[in-house]
């Protein structure tokens, strides 16, 4: 089976997924993840810098990295936010330009069938789409419980 990019990565997930089936433990843990900026962020936006900088040396032409650069600098609305909930069964990826994915990792781990837009999964997409819009609520902005040893910077110091 043809992985494309991971074909030669060191991870087991990507070439072969039963050793987490054998692990029931880890079958009802759900990763987040976020990132991404809007267009209205332009700060955001990676760039070369100046010329004879040591980025443009590091991820000028010829870099790994550049085609990314020249990609969101040519189509800057594609390097919109993002957040994706991956669980044991389904991968949910909800994006502020609309363009959203959803796949069923038992049955499609190298996510070749897009399955957001088929009326017979609307109601998984709302469901899987709700539980993460709950996850950023509830994790967004978190303020950090004070410990003896840390001092907040409006705090006395002794």
């Amino acid at each position: 089976m043809n992985y494309g990019m991971y074909q030669d990565a060191d991870v087991p997930a990507l070439r072969d997924d039963t050793w987490i089936k054998n692990k029931p433990d880890l079958c009802d843990r759900v990763v987040y993840t976020e990132g991404g900026y809007d267009i209205r962020e332009p700060q955001c936006f990676e760039t070369l810098g100046p010329e004879g900088s040591i980025k443009r040396k590091f991820m000028g032409k010829g870099s790994v990295y550049y085609p990314k650069l020249m990609h969101q600098e040519m189509q800057p609305e594609s390097v919109c936010r993002t957040i994706m909930r991956r669980d044991n069964q389904y991968k949910v990826v909800v994006r502020t330009n609309g363009q959203h994915e959803l796949y069923d990792m038992e049955n499609d781990p190298l996510e070749y069938h897009n399955l957001y837009g088929d009326s017979k999964y609307q109601s998984l997409f709302d469901e899987l789409s709700m539980k993460t819009l709950l996850w950023l609520t509830h994790t967004s902005d978190i303020v950090p419980r004070p410990s003896k040893n840390v001092k907040f910077w409006f705090e006395e110091t002794e």
